[in-house]
């Protein structure tokens, strides 16, 4: 358990300085220290200054967004030949802005399921779902939605999926023709819970799913709209997963969480995303001390 401790905040003047940058980066970072009254009290050996206090034996972890992260991580690079730590940003722990990660996750979503052409032949689809929520805008959504549409769109749609998934489970299981009636029968946590295990192993593509052995069956024998229905869920359930873990702070689930969104993120050209959470993920457990982790 983390020991409770009180923290300080040094609230930091505007600044104007160009972040378009490596040096803009730099200046900021200078400022921000030389602001909260930390750094290199012997940067001038020759005149000590003792106002400073020495952050040689810390880290200051600094994030951002993709290009912050890019800029600092190109800055320190740069800066391995300088004399003292402080100036080679011995003392600055790059840590990619979870928000931003999010962002990527709602784009790469739409990648999968909006962007291609085939994405939208299918009848019960993420965009023909969307067409009946959102009517009058849907055309705008497809190529100029932004993130909070997004995000909104993505929760709106698994809810409708999985709802529908558990009227099918609970018709099948227990013969109630609506949800509504089930919940007047006061279904018990037992039950509740078996039905929710069967609506995870059954619609949502996960661990133990054969997707080969389904497409080598005959088209008689397979059901395309649950195959395809199946594999939205897992997407949008992934997506809501590393949205609640991040909304209610639980570090170790985002962490878990990000293996399979590496994949997500090579898998429709968002390389860069992956290659810095994958270097993240890195250097919290091989590079850094325990203490940091």
């Amino acid at each position: 358990m983390i020991p409770i401790k009180k923290l300080y905040q040094t609230p930091l003047r505007a600044m104007d300085i160009n972040l378009s940058t490596i040096t803009g980066n730099i200046n900021t970072l200078s400022a921000m220290f030389a602001q909260g009254g930390v750094g290199d009290p012997r940067e001038d050996p020759s005149a000590p200054n003792e106002a400073i206090r020495d952050i040689s034996e810390y880290v200051a972890i600094v994030h951002g967004d993709l290009g912050t992260y890019e800029k600092v991580d190109t800055a320190m690079r740069h800066r391995k030949q300088e004399r003292t730590p402080y100036n080679r940003l011995q003392h600055v722990v790059m840590v990619p802005a979870l928000f931003h990660l999010k962002m990527a996750a709602a784009d790469a979503i739409w990648c999968i399921l909006i962007m291609p052409n085939d994405a939208r032949v299918d009848h019960a689809g993420f965009m023909k779902i969307i067409g009946q929520l959102r009517p009058d805008d849907s055309l705008r959504l497809v190529s100029n939605a932004k993130f909070r549409e997004r995000h909104d769109l993505i929760r709106h749609v698994l809810i409708l999926l999985l709802l529908d998934a558990w009227q099918v489970e609970v018709h099948k299981r227990l013969g109630f023709a609506t949800l509504d009636e089930w919940a007047a029968s006061k279904p018990g946590l037992e039950e509740v819970e078996d039905v929710a295990q069967a609506v995870i192993q059954e619609y949502v593509e996960g661990e133990g799913a054969d997707v080969w052995a389904d497409q080598e069956k005959s088209a008689g024998q397979r059901d395309k709209v649950k195959e395809n229905t199946s594999r939205v869920l897992n997407y949008l359930l992934l997506y809501e997963e590393l949205s609640y873990a991040m909304n209610a702070g639980d570090i170790g689930r985002v962490e878990t969480v990000l293996a399979p969104w590496v994949r997500i993120f090579r898998a429709v050209g968002k390389h860069k995303y992956a290659t810095h959470m994958l270097r993240f993920v890195h250097a919290l457990h091989l590079v850094h001390l325990p203490g940091l982790r």
